[in-house]
């Protein structure tokens, strides 16, 4: 796995976000039961950490 990708995914876990890494993709997979506020934070940390470990791949 890509040391970025590693680091991603350590920062997600940190901050309470489970993610798997396959390859070139990022897996979440929330619970059926995931209330709409906790979904867009999920999300808003995983856009956060792209434009971190990414930033040529990310449009600002």
């Amino acid at each position: 796995m890509a040391p970025a990708l590693k680091a991603l995914a350590a920062e997600a876990m940190a901050e309470g976000v489970s993610l798997a890494i396959r390859g070139n993709l990022i897996l979440l997979a929330p619970p059926l039961v995931i209330a709409d506020q906790e979904l867009a934070d999920a999300l808003s940390l995983i856009d956060r950490l792209l434009s971190r470990h990414f930033p040529s791949l990310h449009p600002g």
